[in-house]
């Protein structure tokens, strides 16, 4: 086990910890800012800490406010963008595996 600690200071944030399955990234953003649209072959989870943001998709948008979060699919394009000024995001990205039964691995099981 091992622990972090997040710096809510720290201007626009960064990478907390990473491996080859998983990566948790902490974001710093005032209001207006946003992160590009982005997707990847993971489950994204989106968590706010605090202050507000926007999680936008193809099929809507969800606003999160603290103690709130969003699971954004694999390969599902979305964009966060800051509501509030001084909001602090943690993100994680957990990676699936497609195996040769193009069943998704996650987390060391098969998950149909």
């Amino acid at each position: 086990m091992q622990g972090y600690q997040l710096n809510p200071k720290e201007t626009l944030g960064g990478i907390v910890v990473e491996d080859a399955d998983q990566q948790i990234v902490q974001l710093n953003l005032q209001k207006g800012n946003e992160v590009p649209p982005y997707s990847a072959e993971a489950i994204i989870t989106v968590i706010v800490l605090t202050g507000a943001a926007r999680v936008k998709t193809e099929q809507g948008h969800i606003d999160l406010h603290p103690m709130t979060l969003a699971r954004i699919e694999p390969e599902e394009t979305h964009v966060i963008e800051a509501l509030e000024n001084d909001t602090s995001i943690l993100v994680v990205k957990q990676l699936c595996y497609n195996t040769l039964l193009n069943k998704k691995l996650r987390f060391g099981q098969c998950c149909l």
